[in-house]
Order: C-alpha cells, then structure tokens, then sequence
C-alpha cells in the first residue's frame, strides 16, 4: 500500500512539474518516517525516483537534542541516495495560534497567555553550533513573534561566536505573527 501510495505521490508530483520536495516530518513517528526513507531509498536505486526529496529528522523539546541529532547522522548514513538526503534536524520551536500555544511576544488578546518556545536561547545556541559541526541544516517550525525571534538571536549568536565557520542552512518556517523590527 505504501509502495502504491508513493507511486500517486511521485506520479501526480511529476505531472505538475514538481522537480524537489521537503518531508517536513511529524513528531512523535520517526519509525514511519524511516520506512517511507527506506522505499524512497529503494526506489532511487531501482531508479524510479525522478524527484529530489529532503528529509529531516523531527524533535518537539530540548531533551531530544542529543538523540535527534544522533538519529540524523544515522539516517543519513543510511539513506541518503542521489535524489535523497537526509540532513535537516526539525524542531517544532512552537505551537500554533489556535491553539494559543504559538510563542509570543505580544499576548494573546483573549487570554492574555503568550504560548511558549522549545528550547531557550543557550539551548538553540548549542544545538546550532552541534549541527554546524556535524554538517547537518536546522529548520524551525515558528509560528509566532516570539518563536522567530529566538531563532534570529541564537543565528547572530552562534554567527559571532564562529564567524565564517558557520555552514549551517537556517530555515524557520510559517512565521505567521512577525515583529516588524525583526
């Protein structure tokens, strides 16, 4: 089924001109993840993947630092083909607006609440310095002000702390509420 399913996928894909993708990954189900890496692997080799795929492993908290980053290189190693790689720690730095869990600078008007980050500034400073050395990329799932903010400190941080050193791909995806001075 899943081998059918991707089939649709990369039909349908190359139908409307679609040459690459980002597997943005879901928390909670690296298990899944890596099989459907497994058959997009099998298919490359047979061949049969015309779409360049960019894979990611997903983590939610500070405490999964150290294993996503071990589970990346792995994935990595083991995955990456000539239209796949895997190289891209994602961390859902916070929730969404809907539910009141985006982190933000400005409260919400409703409930005064202002949601909540991931990780701290030292933590995302040492998790970026850590993917840095180990040559993988950071995508940042921040929907509110408060999220991208965060992400923008500890870029300029690391940046001044390494210099030119610094290789990794920053990405920060959704960025629906932004300060305008960021």
């Amino acid at each position: 089924a899943i081998d059918a399913a991707l089939q649709r996928w990369i039909d349908f894909s190359v139908g409307v001109g679609v040459t690459g993708v980002f597997d943005a990954g879901i928390p909670g189900f690296p298990e899944f993840h890596e099989h459907i890496y497994a058959r997009l692997r099998a298919l490359d080799q047979q061949g049969k993947l015309p779409i360049y795929v960019d894979g990611c492993y997903v983590i939610s908290a500070a405490w999964e630092a150290e294993k996503g980053i071990r589970e990346l290189k792995r994935l990595r190693r083991e995955y990456n083909t000539e239209h796949m790689k895997v190289h891209t720690l994602k961390l859902f730095m916070d929730g969404t607006l809907k539910l009141h869990s985006g982190a933000m600078v400005t409260p919400y008007a409703d409930t005064g609440e202002k949601g909540c980050n991931a990780m701290n500034l030292e933590e995302l400073v040492a998790l970026l310095k850590e993917l840095n050395k180990e040559g993988l990329d950071f995508h940042a799932h921040t929907v509110g002000e408060a999220s991208s903010r965060l992400v923008l400190d500890a870029v300029e941080q690391v940046k001044k702390e390494i210099g030119d050193d610094f290789r990794i791909k920053v990405v920060s995806a959704h960025l629906q509420i932004q300060d305008p001075s960021d």
